[in-house]
């Protein structure tokens, strides 16, 4: 799997170049919370104690509204498509794993960026795209790319036999919870490479990989 971190792809961010000079690095050695859409995500109360910098992916800003927002669901995309600058009005970036009306104009701060090798790790999500369409690894990609040293999970289970989101009717697929876990195993060496740390404040999540602490324990 080793060359598979190495491939390049495609991405139809417009400017790389551009993208590049505003974003890469640009929090470099901070840390930041990645809010997901897992049952486990707490509520917006809770939530609101986060004292960092915010990635929100998915449905999750009806809990917390996010600093940079990813949206991994060709589904949702459909539906908020037109619209994701009303819905998350605060992210400085906004950025969707399929072409929408809301990524294609020009000097906008919403970007498509197109799916890539199911194990790949991208750290120039600018010019090489990103890894298929799961939000996790997207999410981690995104904050590799801000220059994030520290990224804590909120919401992330990838539980097979629990396949819920928090939000009623939402569900995912036992493929989809596979792929991600799998694919978190095998990007540890490069994350350990970009000396990230992970943490996930749900402590019964099924990964083995980040340390487990308390949300309470973590923003205190």
């Amino acid at each position: 799997m080793k060359g598979c971190f190495e491939r390049r792809f495609e991405s139809n961010i417009s400017d790389p170049s551009a993208f590049e000079e505003q974003w890469k690095n640009r929090y470099c050695g901070e840390r930041c919370a990645i809010v997901l859409d897992g049952p486990s995500l707490p509520s917006s109360e809770t939530l609101a104690k986060i004292n960092c910098f915010v990635i929100g992916a998915n449905l999750s800003f009806v809990r917390i509204q996010p600093d940079v927002y990813v949206l991994v669901d060709s589904d949702l995309i459909v539906k908020m498509g037109r619209n994701l600058r009303n819905l998350v009005p605060r992210a400085k970036l906004r950025l969707t794993s399929y072409p929408c009306d809301a990524a294609v104009t020009p000097k906008s701060t919403t970007w498509s960026v197109s799916k890539a090798s199911q194990w790949y790790f991208s750290t120039d999500i600018a010019r090489d795209g990103w890894v298929l369409c799961c939000v996790m690894p997207c999410c981690v990609q995104v904050a590799a790319y801000l220059g994030f040293k520290e990224i804590i999970f909120c919401g992330l289970d990838l539980k097979i036999r629990d396949t819920k989101h928090f939000y009623p009717g939402g569900r995912t697929s036992n493929t989809f919870l596979k792929i991600q876990s799998e694919w978190l195993r095998l990007a540890m060496p490069t994350i350990d490479a970009l000396g990230i740390r992970l943490i996930n404040t749900n402590r019964n999540a099924a990964e083995d990989v980040s340390e487990k602490i308390e949300f309470s324990k973590v923003f205190r």
